[in-house]
This record gives C-alpha cells, structure tokens and sequence, in this order.
C-alpha cells in the first residue's frame, strides 16, 4: 500500500489532530514577530530564530500533510482552511490569556495581520508545490 493511499485510510484521525495543534502550535507562537514598538518585553535573538525556524519547519510540513490528505482540493480550499487554523489559534491564544496585559501588547492590528499572512501563506505555498511538483 502506498503512503497517500495509508494516509486516505486515517484521513479523518489525520484532519482532527492536524486542526488541534495548529490551534495549539499556531496560537503558542504568536506573535512571530512582535510589531509593536511599546510591547515591554523583548526576546533575545536566540528565541527569535527558534520562533521563526518551528514556524517555518511547522507549517511548512503542514503543507506537505494538506496536500497528501487533500490531493484534489483547489488553493482556495487550502487557502481557507489554512487561514481557518490559524484565526482558531488566535482565538484560543486570545481566550487563554483574557484578561492579561500581554493581550493589549500582542493582539495589535499589524502582529494579527502579520500571523494571519505567514500561516495562510507558508503552507499554501508547500500545497502548491507538493500538488504540481507530479
């Protein structure tokens, strides 16, 4: 039996643990990078990397995943989906820490749109380049 076919016989374990951790993943990392100028707490350069790199290692194996578990889906769909998980990790991120002053510090109009961009597009595009790649 080949990979893609085992892969279509868990499809649906594969789909629910795929959406539970990029919540978790997704919402554990934000922001990725902090564009706030007045956020208080600065992160060493070493932590910055080990954000950017799981980030990129991440959701660029997500990609590779959507594509073996969704091999005639449109990038729309993709698209979508991707963008789905990542505003549900933001939304747990949110809920999590409600309350709290990091909240006013991290959930700003430019670290919001900047996560929503990264996590749609980086696994999109390992999508697109898995699914054309044959």
């Amino acid at each position: 039996m080949r990979p893609s076919e085992r892969m279509q016989q868990y499809r649906k374990p594969l789909v629910v643990g795929m959406v539970i951790f990029c919540c978790i993943i997704g919402g554990c990392l934000f922001p990725i990078v902090n564009c706030n100028p007045e956020n208080p707490v600065e992160t060493s350069l070493g932590m910055k990397t080990i954000i950017l790199l799981s980030v990129f290692l991440f959701y660029t194996e997500l990609g590779t995943l959507q594509s073996a578990l969704f091999p005639k889906s449109s990038m729309g769909f993709v698209a979508v989906l991707n963008l789905a998980l990542a505003s549900l990790g933001l939304i747990f991120r949110y809920l999590l820490e409600f309350g709290e002053v990091s909240n006013t510090y991290n959930f700003t109009a430019p670290n919001v749109a900047l996560h929503l961009f990264a996590l749609t597009l980086l696994p999109l595009m390992t999508y697109a380049a898995q699914k054309y790649k044959s």
